[in-house]
């Protein structure tokens, strides 16, 4: 799942051996991509050697109302209050509630992210801005920015359909477009080694998921003219190689529980755009429940819709806490 089996509550790279200091707070050591090693955990330099500042996730052409000003503040190591007799190296340290990296129970990142999710959540878009690690320590917060992500976030967050409405029409590509956009499609063509082996990994889990539950999704689904249909094209090529190469084992168990089911096994044919919106009834945290503010008479829920949604995405996603 995106929080690699919910063991990790802050994208790793961006947040090495995270401490708390004296005032409560807590810090994070950032680094480079091509000195962290993910087997280890562990950063091989230091991220301000050469950098001066960390500025990263941050889009400093978006700012209030449509994302956190994460220009406002300039974002240096900082001074780790420790007790006196800690021998711990605090050296280039910045404070996790400065910075917009990747959190959540499905991930959300950059400044406008973390301001559309508190906006929907809570109806107050400066909430996650002023501190974004309420994500990581919050659980209401992390499952809430999930559930805004799957249900709410739209293509670039300003148009399109959702991640839901993607798979309501059978579309597992569509779901991934709209989720990572350019970072992971085309499929084929990753900006990095970690997301190739983002897809990898996300091709695998969808295919454990989908021969569990018998469920049929399309990697490459042919839209024609559809504008409400999205594409990632070359999934479907890393499902049928790593069927062949035997790095996706349960890929080749769902082809074949796929073909000796068909073709009682189908696409779900509810109609994807009468998904209901969290924007339309915004679901506000309060303790460790939610409740709808527009509707103060009913009872503290979050419709089954979006649980079920949550656990399908939570299951076929791969790691992004790389």
């Amino acid at each position: 799942a995106d929080t690699e089996g919910y063991s990790v509550i802050r994208e790793s790279r961006h947040c090495v051996d995270p401490i708390t200091g004296t005032d409560g707070k807590v810090y994070c050591k950032p680094c480079k991509e091509e000195h962290f090693r993910k087997s280890t955990g562990r950063c091989e330099q230091d991220y301000f050697a050469s950098e001066a500042r960390y500025e990263e996730y941050c889009d400093l052409t978006k700012t209030l109302p449509q994302g956190c000003s994460c220009g406002a503040h300039i974002v240096r190591p900082v001074h780790v209050p420790m007790p006196v007799d800690s021998d711990v190296d605090t050296t280039g340290y910045i404070k996790a509630s400065k910075v917009y990296f990747t959190r959540g129970a499905i991930q959300i990142s950059w400044n406008i992210d973390y301001y559309g999710a508190s906006q929907s959540m809570l109806g107050d878009g400066t909430v996650l801005c002023n501190n974004p690690d309420l994500v990581s320590t919050r659980p209401k917060y992390a499952w809430g920015v999930g559930i805004y992500k799957w249900m709410e976030k739209l293509t670039f967050g300003t148009w399109g359909v959702t991640a839901h409405q993607q798979i309501m029409d059978g579309n597992f590509g569509g779901s991934v477009q709209v989720l990572y956009g350019t970072l992971e499609c085309p499929a084929l063509n990753r900006v990095s080694r970690v997301h190739a082996q983002m897809v990898h990994t996300r091709v695998a889990e969808v295919c454990k998921s989908g021969s569990a539950l018998g469920v049929y999704l399309e990697m490459d689904k042919n839209c024609g003219n559809r504008t409400d249909c999205l594409q990632c094209e070359g999934l479907a090529e890393i499902f049928e190689t790593c069927q062949q190469d035997g790095t996706c084992p349960n890929c080749t168990t769902w082809a074949q529980s796929l073909q000796t089911m068909s073709p009682t096994v189908a696409p779900p044919t509810a109609d994807p755009s009468s998904a209901p919106s969290l924007s339309d009834n915004i679901w506000v945290p309060t303790g460790d429940q939610w409740w709808n503010r527009d509707d103060e008479s009913s009872s503290m829920r979050l419709g089954a819709w979006s649980f079920v949604s949550l656990s399908f995405v939570l299951l076929s996603a791969g790691s992004l806490f790389a």
